[in-house]
């Protein structure tokens, strides 16, 4: 075995590990709570400082919610960046 095949390997049983270990109840909930910013038409933000600042972004271009037939409901999306002074 090759050492990125055993690296490989291992670094996806550890993903195993802890996507089980998910709190899937959260998760649905959150993504509940999305929708219904979007059916009343609330504006929901993200925030960031430094490199949470580019998940944020990243978050809100890449929402199911940004994409395809829903691209009409991005402006209910806002990501506010926090730079340092």
């Amino acid at each position: 075995m090759t050492a990125s095949k055993q690296f490989s390997d291992e670094y996806l049983q550890y993903l195993t590990v802890l996507i089980a270990q998910l709190d899937r109840a959260s998760i649905a909930r959150f993504a509940d709570l999305l929708l219904e910013s979007r059916e009343n038409e609330t504006t929901t933000f993200f925030m960031g400082n430094g490199g949470s600042a580019s998940t944020a972004t990243h978050f809100v271009m890449m929402s199911p919610l940004a994409a395809g037939s829903l691209r009409n409901h991005l402006e209910l999306l806002a990501c506010v960046i926090i730079k340092p002074l």
